[in-house]
């Protein structure tokens, strides 16, 4: 049975990522086993979107494992239990003292598992806003094979590895590609676990690492090369918006980077744009045959649209620009400041509903209420083509011979990218 604020908060989160973000797409969920104890080993991009996707847009209920230092006081302790989020204790949080609580919290692990519950568990145990696979610690395995050698009735645990990607993981209306592999059998390492306890937890998460790598998007080299790359190749495919899961975007950046990059050509690219403030995607796509009067074909009626789209979402913008503070005077590390926005958003909007319900008449109150959460998303979407169309017109206003000196540069970058693609 889930904690009892887990089936309330649920849906609103999963209303707020939908928007908070332009496209979620997420494959493999048919790896995920329909019952029976299931551990979801996934990276840790950010401090904790990815659970909460995960909790969001897949079958099971989860629980998870969270930083010790989160369970400040009675009030966030009993909080996030009763959204099943379990503390892990770390030296910083408290010493040894506080890091011997984390028996407790792995014997209610091993409970849930013998219960036949699905745990969540960030593989790497730190966030960093970088696109690579970190090394992995031993606390999936460890939890894995304790519950599986302290539960004789329990006969298997399924690892789920799970690579999570974003195309921006510190932008609000990026991407987030989310890939389930197959399940490993944590039993293949008990006897060598019950043997031999440290080899067979370092043999399993090795293993673990083999399996999620090639699930997350990786920069080969330094991360302004490799953005160029993955521009290049976004820039390929049509937009797109709302839930998905076929993975086309996923498999494309996969792709790209593992594209042999050439690092000065890259940087020359990168340079120019920067010179000329130009936005990579916006000339990327250009030099794919997209414009502006594509995006947008009348500037002045969508501008009116964007009008109209302010007047109808003006109830929800004090709540906005209240988790926007928010996120900006509470969050000293860049990993949280995205993650903490989409909470306080997701909490001042379970307020919103009873504070306007309870202060307008009837009529009022369901029209403040119910326009602005029903046109979110296409006000949104406005807002995402009107940015399109100013990047590209800023591309089209460059004059000629710079236009044409970032095409003969980036055409090298783009032209690896498609040859890579063809014999993918």
């Amino acid at each position: 049975m889930g904690g009892f604020l887990y089936p309330i908060v649920r849906p609103v989160a999963r209303f707020v990522l939908g928007r908070f973000y332009r496209n979620i797409d997420i494959t493999g969920l048919e790896n995920i086993p329909k019952s029976g104890a299931v551990i979801l080993a996934a990276n840790h991009p950010t401090a904790f979107i990815e659970p909460c996707v995960l909790a969001c847009f897949q079958h099971r209920n989860l629980h998870f494992l969270a930083r010790g230092d989160l369970y400040k006081n009675r009030l966030a302790n009993v909080v996030l239990r009763s959204l099943n989020v379990l503390p892990v204790y770390r030296m910083q949080d408290g010493g040894f003292g506080k890091l011997r609580n984390n028996y407790d919290t792995f014997a209610e692990c091993y409970r849930a598992l013998s219960r036949g519950k699905a745990v969540m568990i960030l593989a790497e145990g730190r966030c960093i806003h970088e696109k690579a696979l970190r090394p992995l610690r031993k606390g999936t395995a460890r939890i894995a094979l304790g519950a599986l050698d302290g539960d004789p009735a329990l006969k298997e645990v399924s690892i789920v590895p799970v690579g999570v990607n974003f195309t921006a993981a510190g932008e609000t209306r990026s991407t987030i590609m989310i890939r389930c592999g197959e399940a490993i059998p944590a039993s293949t390492w008990l006897a060598d676990y019950r043997r031999a306890p440290t080899p067979a937890l370092t043999a399993l998460t090795s293993h673990l690492r083999e399996r999620l790598s090639p699930l997350v998007v990786q920069h080969p080299g330094p991360a302004a090369v490799g953005e160029l790359y993955l521009t290049a190749a976004r820039s390929a495919l049509p937009p797109r918006r709302g839930i998905t899961n076929d993975g086309r975007q996923l498999d494309t950046e996969l792709a790209a980077a593992r594209t042999p990059q050439d690092t000065h050509i890259a940087e020359q690219v990168a340079a120019e744009l920067h010179r000329l403030k130009l936005n990579a995607g916006a000339v990327a796509g250009a030099m794919n045959g997209l414009k502006s009067t594509t995006v947008i074909p009348n500037g002045k009626m969508h501008a009116a649209k964007l009008c109209i789209a302010f007047l109808l979402q003006l109830p929800l913008l004090p709540f906005i620009l209240l988790a926007g503070w928010i996120a900006e005077t509470k969050t000293n590390f860049v990993e949280f400041y995205q993650p903490v926005r989409f909470a306080a958003l997701a909490l001042c909007l379970i307020a919103f509903v009873p504070i306007a319900a309870m202060s307008l008449p009837f009529l009022l109150a369901l029209v403040w209420i119910v326009a602005p959460l029903l046109t979110l998303g296409k006000c949104l979407s406005w807002r995402d083509d009107w940015k399109r169309y100013k990047d590209l017109k800023d591309w089209e206003r460059t004059v000629a011979a710079d236009r044409e000196r970032i095409e003969s540069l980036y055409g090298r970058v783009s032209n690896a990218v498609k040859e890579k693609s063809a014999v993918q």
